[in-house]
């Protein structure tokens, strides 16, 4: 028997989006560019993608049903980048492409991350399945049962999102929740 290392992760959407991933393997890919980039996304804990629900309900007004779906996310072909290591690499690669195709400073610092990942990713054929990073979320808010330790700092404001490019790296797709308007 092959075991493949793999987490299970959250995500949600409109409920048709959700269905059609669930029932017919229809993925649903996002072009974002503030995060990492192209890719389906997912979360690591049920609570994080109901904070989505309720963006998804906020931002788009049309949206009148959610589902949470979960699934397995095999990340034997992972980008880690909560790895100090991996970021390093990843950020030469980064100098090496911008000084390659002469982008000034100034307008690096204006790409945005995922739009830096999807050029890295086309340029130089990379061929991760998953992206894995934290992300600060500031509308959480961080408990207080936390506030008063002195040498290490609980935070709920950190996710771990997932970023899944290869449809080959999610299995076994489920839903868990719908939640109305």
């Amino acid at each position: 028997m092959n075991f493949v290392p793999n987490i299970i992760g959250y995500h949600a959407n409109d409920k048709e989006k959700c269905k059609n991933f669930v029932g017919k393997s229809i993925y649903i890919f996002s072009e974002d560019t503030y995060w990492l980039g192209y890719g389906m996304y997912f979360w690591d804990t049920f609570s994080n993608a109901v904070y989505w629900k309720t963006e998804k309900f906020r931002k788009h007004q049309y949206i009148d049903c959610v589902w949470i779906v979960k699934a397995n996310i095999l990340v034997e072909d992972i980008l880690d980048l909560t790895d100090t290591e991996i970021v390093t690499q990843f950020e030469e690669l980064w100098n090496n492409y911008s000084n390659m195709k002469e982008i000034e400073i100034a307008e690096q610092n204006e790409i945005p991350i995922g739009k830096k990942i999807d050029m890295m990713f086309d340029f130089y054929e990379l061929k991760y399945k998953v992206i894995k990073c934290c992300g600060n979320y500031h509308r959480i808010t961080d408990s207080s049962i936390f506030s008063n330790t002195k040498k290490c700092r609980i935070i709920q404001k950190s996710k771990v999102i997932y970023s899944v490019r290869n449809k080959d790296a999610v299995k076994n797709q489920v839903f868990i929740e719908e939640y109305m308007r």
